[in-house]
Parts: structure tokens; sequence; C-alpha cells
């Protein structure tokens, strides 16, 4: 009788340990940025982690490794009508970026990121990691919500507001490579 009692709590046990190794917290110093009904400009810079949004309408901008050649369709971004690869120099050779405009997109980018900037209305995103943020609402109304780092939602800023995603000792690094 104990034997049949036995039987299900180890099956159990058994099912629930690869699960509970495989759902992991965030690594230590990530932050967090979350934007709600946003109307403006989001910027990332060498941000490290994941970045999950939508875009009602507007641009976003993905910087890119220049060696993808002529095409951003390896980007997970879908919904964009138009989509144009840039190239231009910079202190550490040719960079690539990805342009893609739209109304509906919706996007999803983990890793690093040396860029990523986000222009429009209707903005919602989550992002988990480390690195600079820059942020900019338009200024007259409303023009939606932030929470950075866990903080309380507030109003996207009037005028350009940089912040560290993350702890400071953390986003530093990512940001020395």
């Amino acid at each position: 009788m104990p034997m049949r009692r036995l039987l299900p709590i180890l099956l159990l046990a058994l099912f629930l340990v690869p699960v509970a190794g495989a759902v992991r917290p965030q690594a230590p110093g990530d932050g967090t940025l979350s934007v709600r009904n946003g109307e403006g400009d989001i910027r990332l810079l060498a941000v490290r982690g994941a970045l999950v949004g939508r875009l009602g309408s507007g641009v976003i901008e993905v910087e890119v490794e220049a060696s993808r050649g002529d095409s951003c369709d390896e980007l997970p971004i879908f919904g964009e009508t138009k989509t144009e690869l840039r190239k231009r120099k910079s202190p550490v050779g040719t960079v690539a970026l990805c342009v893609l405009r739209g109304a509906g997109i919706r996007f999803r980018l983990t890793g690093e990121q040396s860029s990523v900037h986000v222009n429009g209305k209707d903005i919602d995103l989550s992002v988990v990691g480390k690195g600079g943020v820059m942020l900019k609402g338009r200024g007259d109304g409303p023009d939606g919500s932030y929470s950075l780092n866990g903080a309380e939602y507030q109003s996207l800023p009037d005028s350009v507001d940089w912040l560290l995603l993350g702890s400071p000792a953390a986003a530093a690094a990512v940001a020395r490579g």
C-alpha cells in the first residue's frame, strides 16, 4: 500500500526537477524596462538581453553586423511595410542599419545589440538585460509611461533622458565590452 502512494510522488518529482532547472531567474545585475502606450523616441545602446515589443506605427532601426550582406530578412521583426539596409562608417569600421517602417510591427530581439531605435506611436515594449537607454516622449499631452528597473510607472520624459538598464556596475561592464 505505501508503494502505491510513493510512486505518484516520485513520478511528480521526476518531472518537476527538470522544469525547475529550466526556469532560471534573470542574471545578476539585469534590469528591466517596460514602456506602455508610448509615443516618442526610445534608444537602446550596448544592450545585452532580450527585447520584445510592438509598434503601432513608426520606425524601428536595428544595428546589425555589416557582414550580413544586403538583407534584413533574418531579423525577428514582423509586420513592416518597408525595409531598408543602410551602411555607414563608424570609429570601429562599417556598420549596417536595418530600418523597418510600418504599422503593427512586432519584434523580438535577443542577445547583444549595439543599437536599437524605436520611434513612433503606440509603443509597447519590455526589455530585460543591461545597457544604456534613452527615452523621450512627445512632450505635448499624454505620451505613455515607463518603468525602469522595477520602479513605479511614470510619464515618458518631455526632454531626452539617458538612463542605465540594470545595476550601474553591470551596465558599465556591458558598455566596456
